[in-house]
């Protein structure tokens, strides 16, 4: 695919966008092909490809867990990465031998999930990985604050579309990110 035009742009819209929507204003957003956060640039990576079943997997998880029933798989991502911008430094702080010991865990988890060829294996796989702590925090941040500010992050998320078409036709995309022909 040819080098997509805007995306600076795009990143800005969101970055100011989901800043709005918070009220914090000292992180930024990035597109890239996942969704992670990165504490030392305090930078929210996102992406617009996803894994439908991932994202049904996640959302039913939350759903059972948490209770909380959406199929807005983006603004709970985007939510959850600004999560853990806001929670993962006390956490850190607060128990360091606990995160030491969560890096460790992560890397198992992701270790075994490349390598799993059994559904339920993957599918619990990915459970241990949203159960671990920093994972549960930033999750439980995000949805305390979709609770509590569902009038912003609805109007957030309609910035985000138009944020995304505007992208999309600036490179000549559908709505689902397919080069549109002629």
């Amino acid at each position: 695919m040819a080098k997509m035009n805007g995306v600076k742009k795009f990143e800005r819209k969101v970055t100011k966008i989901m800043q709005k929507c918070t009220g914090i204003d000292d992180f930024y957003c990035k597109l890239g092909g996942n969704w992670v956060y990165y504490n030392q640039k305090s930078k929210v990576e996102f992406t617009l490809l996803m894994d439908n079943d991932a994202c049904d997997t996640w959302l039913k998880w939350i759903n059972e867990r948490y209770d909380f029933d959406t199929d807005n798989v983006i603004m709970l991502s985007m939510l959850h990465e600004i999560g853990h911008h806001v929670t993962l430094n006390d956490f850190i702080e607060n128990d360091l031998e606990r995160w030491e010991q969560e890096l460790k865990d992560e890397e198992d988890i992701e270790t075994n999930l490349a390598t799993a060829v059994f559904e339920k294996t993957i599918e619990n796989l990915k459970k241990a990985y949203h159960s671990l702590p920093a994972e549960v925090l930033a999750t439980e941040w995000a949805i305390g604050f979709w609770k509590s500010h569902k009038s912003r992050v609805e109007k957030a998320f309609e910035g985000f579309c138009r944020a995304a078409i505007e992208f999309y036709n600036a490179n000549g995309l559908d709505a689902d990110g397919n080069e549109i022909e002629g």
